[in-house]
C-alpha cells in the first residue's frame, strides 16, 4: 500500500550532530564516504528492479556553516573563516573535498549501467566500489553529446590507511561511438586537500589574502587529459588508488557544436580587493567543458584571464595582489576538443558592491 509513496531521506549523514569536530569530515575521507553512500541507495534502492521503495530524495544534510574553531572539521560543505582582522571584518568560504565530490556526480549520466569490481582472485572489494552511467541527447546537432562516465572511489569509511590498490579500469562498448575523448579527475588527500594546507600554515584563525589563495589552489580535483580514446570497443585505464581517493573516467563523443553561451553572471563583493565571481552553464548545454574562462576589463576594450587554473566549477574568487577588482567581467565555457563557446553578457563590478 506504500509502495507509491515517496520516501525522503534527508539525514543520510553517518554520524548524528553536525558541528561535533571529526578529522575525517575535514578531507577526502567524507567525500568518499558520501559517493559510497549514494552507490549503496543506488543499487539497493533506486538501481534494483525488485525495490518496492520509491525512493525520492537521498541528502547528507551537510549545508551548515561552520564556525571557530573548527573551519573544516564539521559537517559542511565549505570550510567558513570569519575573519575579524579587517574593516569591517568578513567571511571566506573555502570548498571543502566533499562538495567539490559532488561537482564530479554531476558529470554522471542519467542512465546507470552495469559496473562491478572484481578482485584478482574473483572476489568483492571491501573498500573499492564503482558507478557508472551513460547518456544520449535528447537532440542531435546541438551541443550536447553520447557520454559516459565511471566513477571509481576506494573508502574505508571514516579510516584512512596506508594501502593502496592497483586498479584496472575496463570501459566496453565504445566501438560504435565516434570521435571518442576521456578525461580522469582525481581526488585523495594528498592533492585535494585545503585542511592538511592550512594545517601545515599552522591553523590561521586569520589567513591573509595570499594564504587563501594558496589554499583555494588546492580545492581542485587533479585532472588528465583530454585524450583520444584508442579505436576499438574498450577503453582500459590502470591507476593506484589509496585509502580514501576517488577517479572518475568521463569520456565523450564530440558534439556538432560547440558549447553554448554562458549566462547569469553576478557577483559578491568579500571584503576590499576580492570579488566572488558566478555564472550560471544551464544553457550551456553540454557537460564535456574543459574549463570555464573568466576575464576581466577595467575600460571596456582589453579583457584579459583572471582565472589562470582551468575548472569546471561555476564560481571563481578574484583575489589579486594589486586588489583592483572593479570593472567588468565576462565568462565562456570551453569544451574538451578546445572550441569556446559565445562569451556571457558582460558585467560590472563596482568596489561599493
Amino acid at each position: 500500500r506504500f509502495r507509491s509513496l515517496p520516501v525522503y531521506n534527508d539525514e543520510a549523514d553517518p554520524l548524528v550532530g553536525w558541528s561535533k569536530p571529526q578529522v575525517w569530515r575535514a578531507d577526502v575521507t567524507y567525500a568518499a564516504m558520501v559517493v559510497k553512500v549514494i552507490k549503496q541507495h543506488q543499487d539497493l534502492l533506486l538501481g534494483n528492479p525488485n525495490s518496492t521503495i520509491n525512493y525520492t530524495l537521498l541528502s547528507n544534510d551537510n549545508a551548515f556553516l561552520s564556525y571557530h574553531p573548527h573551519p573544516f572539521t564539521q559537517r559542511t560543505l565549505t570550510a567558513r573563516f570569519q575573519v575579524n582582522n579587517t574593516h569591517p571584518p568578513h567571511v571566506q568560504l573555502i570548498r571543502k573535498p566533499v562538495l567539490t565530490v559532488m561537482g564530479l556526480l554531476a558529470l554522471l549520466g542519467d542512465t546507470q549501467v552495469l559496473a562491478q569490481v572484481l578482485t584478482s582472485g574473483g572476489e568483492h572489494s571491501d573498500t573499492l566500489g564503482v558507478l557508472a552511467s551513460s547518456h544520449r541527447p535528447a537532440v542531435l546537432g546541438g551541443s550536447d553529446s553520447w557520454q559516459t562516465a565511471v566513477l571509481v572511489y576506494n573508502s574505508d569509511d571514516n579510516s584512512t590507511s596506508n594501502h593502496t590498490d592497483e586498479v584496472t579500469v575496463s570501459l566496453k562498448g565504445l566501438a560504435e561511438q565516434k570521435g571518442l575523448v576521456y578525461v580522469t579527475y582525481y581526488m585523495d588527500n594528498n592533492v585535494t586537500n585545503p585542511y592538511q594546507l592550512w594545517q601545515n600554515m599552522g591553523c590561521p584563525d586569520y589567513p591573509t589574502a595570499e594564504q587563501f589563495r594558496n589554499i583555494r589552489n588546492v580545492e581542485d580535483p587533479r585532472v588528465d587529459g583530454p585524450f583520444k580514446v584508442p579505436a576499438g570497443d574498450t577503453l582500459t585505464l590502470k591507476a593506484k588508488l589509496p585509502v580514501p581517493s576517488i577517479l572518475l573516467v568521463h569520456i565523450c563523443a564530440q558534439p556538432r557544436a560547440g558549447p553554448d553561451q554562458v549566462n547569469g553572471v553576478r557577483f559578491t563583493g568579500i571584503t576590499e580587493g576580492q570579488v566572488l565571481i558566478l555564472w550560471s552553464d544551464y544553457c550551456v548545454a553540454s557537460k564535456c567543458i574543459k574549463t570555464f574562462e573568466v576575464e576581466f576589463s577595467t575600460d571596456k576594450q582589453k579583457f584579459r584571464r583572471i582565472n589562470v587554473k582551468d575548472t569546471i566549477f561555476t564560481s571563481y574568487v578574484y583575489s589579486p595582489v594589486d586588489q583592483e577588482v572593479g570593472g567588468l567581467y565576462r565568462v565562456r565555457a570551453v569544451d574538451y576538443w578546445g572550441r569556446p563557446g559565445p562569451y556571457s553578457l558582460p558585467e560590472r563590478f563596482s568596489k561599493t558592491e
